[in-house]
């Protein structure tokens, strides 16, 4: 292998991650918000079907494109061995932007605020299944251990929270 097949595998992680990201914003355009509560307030079973059948449609596409990424990192991973043990006639890409990337590469804020949707979209459910409960029964007891983890997630999202507030108000 040669410079340019490092390259060009390189190219390749990259162009599937764009695809992945495209992906995932189409899915939650489309189908969060006021199409996933219809899926979800609807009971007609073959209805319900048709409903979640593009979002099944997309996903798919994103987990096949995800398996194909692991490919291409694992070739990657591969070439960077080579590299290491042939030493001299082989040479390594480095990308010449700002950041080196040496393999996996992240969209750090899309990473970020997907991670940040999918928390809010969990706390809400587990808002609701604790509300749910409260309302059904007397007395409701929860594990020690249960409860000091969502005090724990609690502290952690603020402290970010707290953190990144810190910095953008410095900022002006």
């Amino acid at each position: 292998m040669r410079v340019y097949e490092s390259k060009s595998i390189s190219n390749d992680i990259k162009k599937v991650e764009r695809e992945i990201d495209k992906l995932k914003m189409e899915r939650k355009r489309k189908y969060a918000g006021e199409y996933a509560r219809k899926l979800n307030r609807e009971t007609n079973p073959q209805k319900k079907e048709e409903l979640i059948k593009p979002v099944r449609e997309i996903t798919k596409k994103i987990n096949d494109l995800q398996k194909q990424l692991s490919v291409l990192q694992q070739k990657e991973l591969d070439y960077i061995d080579k590299v290491a043990k042939t030493g001299y006639d082989q040479e390594l890409y480095i990308d010449e932007g700002k950041d080196v990337e040496i393999g996996h590469t992240d969209d750090e804020p899309e990473m970020i605020k997907d991670t940040v949707y999918q928390m809010a979209e969990y706390s809400i459910k587990l808002y609701k299944m604790v509300d749910y409960l409260e309302k059904k029964y007397p007395e409701v007891d929860f594990p020690h251990w249960w409860q000091a983890k969502i005090v724990k997630a609690r502290e952690y999202v603020g402290t970010t929270a707290h953190y990144l507030e810190s910095k953008v108000r410095n900022e002006h």
